[in-house]
């Protein structure tokens, strides 16, 4: 019997048994924040690093009007088996006011090391949200299952097209 290929064997991503904050794995029905940023760091990486064409069709804020952090929830999941391994999933925009779906759309991903999540679980979205950071407050968050502690040095967009964007917009330093 022949060995199966490592290009083809499933990453320790899709293959791991013990919950983790993150990397993010999706399961249908979960409520997450889609922040546009990440996603486009993604592909940025992604193209760079030559792992797959993800073509213009993976970006969906041409089609639709996406805001920079957009409330989705997860109702279609399939995974393409070519390497990469890719997750496809099907994603309904939440209205924040009714909680009903206003509209759909599709995107494609992996966990690539060192790229950080673009979808994060609602409730770990709210409670951070909740905290209410500011300059100078000390914090600690999981990072690689390690805990690091560290000091808020300043809030800025990261990026000046979306100034209001939360995604990476803490300067910290470490202790």
């Amino acid at each position: 019997m022949k060995e199966v290929p490592e290009q083809y064997k499933p990453s320790d991503w899709l293959s791991e048994v013990i919950p983790r904050k993150t990397p993010y794995f999706p399961q249908i029905g979960d409520e997450v924040v889609y922040f546009r940023q990440g996603h486009q760091n993604y592909l940025n990486v992604t193209r760079a690093k030559q792992l797959y064409d993800p073509g213009a069709r993976c970006e969906p804020w041409l089609k639709k009007d996406l805001r920079e952090v957009e409330y989705v929830r997860i109702v279609g999941i399939k995974y393409e088996i070519r390497p990469p391994r890719l997750c496809c999933l099907r994603l309904a925009i939440v209205d924040p006011v009714s909680g009903a779906f206003s509209s759909y759309f599709s995107i494609k991903y992996h966990d690539i090391p060192d790229v950080i999540d673009f979808l994060v679980l609602r409730q770990y979205y709210d409670a951070a949200m909740d905290n209410n950071w500011k300059v100078g407050e000390q914090f600690r968050c999981l990072i690689d299952d390690s805990w690091w502690i560290g000091t808020i040095e300043a809030q800025n967009a990261v990026d000046l097209d979306f100034p209001d964007s939360p995604f990476q917009c803490f300067q910290v330093s470490r202790y």
